[in-house]
């Protein structure tokens, strides 16, 4: 009987683990050797038990930080041999690594075959990919869906805040992203899932996201008001919108039947893409199905 996903993930995550073991436990033991030496130099004056004690203290510390760091690179590389693993099982192409560079180019009318498509640079496409710094995607997807050229990849940034003492704190953001070429009759189009919070300030959310070229706007539906802010151009024709939203999709959206597993769907030119909030990881492998389900659905509703 074949083992569950997250088990799988924990039994190649530790044989991972024990392959790279040989190489941390040498690195440890040079930085062990190198940085005790030089501390025991500096308190040979203070006695042996004070040099004895820190000296182990200071091994514990790096031996901890080592195996923490091993333990995690482990489980990045189980998780891509495990991605690369189901494309291959289910037709699709792998990609380990891409960094996006430059703006996003138009689609070609006919795509290269899907290994090609999965090495090609990833575009920054929509507002999600171009947000932040030191942008990239990895464990990259290619397939087809319903006839569509689709990407699907673990998007990641950078972000960086200042405190009121102007001290530093980066923080890094994970999407999963289906990108597909296909441009809409509305766009650009963000529909974005609102958080606890958006859901509690409503007006204040909306009020947010209708800076700039964009307007969040209100629909006939409530339950999907709450649940989700709709933000369109400026200049952006409502009759499309409305046809694009009709009462069914609303209904649908609001009480979550349809595409629960999304957390934002954006138009930009010739662009379509989905996301959630999270990166896919050999644990959760499931989430890759509910992309191709939730393009699939994106393809369909915004043509």
């Amino acid at each position: 009987m074949p083992r569950a996903p997250d088990t799988t993930y924990r039994a190649r995550r530790t044989a991972e683990m024990r392959s790279h073991l040989r190489k941390t436990i040498i690195w440890t033991v040079v930085a062990i050797v190198l940085f005790g030496t030089g501390f025991a130099i500096v308190a040979a004056g203070r006695g042996v038990v004070v040099v004895l004690g820190g000296t182990a203290a200071f091994v514990l510390i790096i031996i901890a930080c080592a195996a923490y760091l091993a333990w995690q690179a482990a489980g990045t590389r189980a998780s891509s041999t495990m991605i690369s693993d189901w494309a291959a099982a289910n037709g699709w192409a792998y990609w380990g690594r891409d960094t996006p560079d430059g703006p996003a180019p138009e689609p070609f009318e006919s795509r290269f075959d899907d290994y090609m498509l999965a090495h090609e640079t990833f575009p920054e496409a929509t507002p999600l990919l171009r947000k932040g710094t030191r942008r990239y995607v990895i464990d990259v997807l290619a397939g087809t869906v319903d006839g569509v050229a689709v990407r699907i990849a673990n998007h990641c940034y950078e972000t960086t805040t200042y405190n009121s003492h102007g001290t530093p704190h980066t923080s890094y953001t994970h999407h999963v992203v289906a990108l597909m070429a296909q441009r809409p009759k509305v766009t650009p189009l963000r529909l974005v899932r609102r958080s606890r919070l958006g859901k509690a300030l409503k007006g204040a959310d909306d009020h947010v996201a209708g800076r700039g070229r964009m307007k969040a706007i209100d629909l006939e539906n409530q339950s999907f008001n709450q649940a989700f802010s709709v933000r369109v151009a400026d200049d952006a024709d409502m009759v499309l919108v409305y046809e694009m939203f009709d009462p069914v999709l609303q209904e649908h959206l609001g009480d979550g039947t349809v595409v629960p597993g999304i957390d934002m769907v954006e138009v930009e030119g010739a662009w379509l893409m989905v996301a959630d909030g999270g990166p896919v990881t050999g644990g959760n492998l499931e989430r890759i199905e509910v992309m191709v389900a939730a393009a699939r659905w994106a393809i369909t509703t915004f043509r």
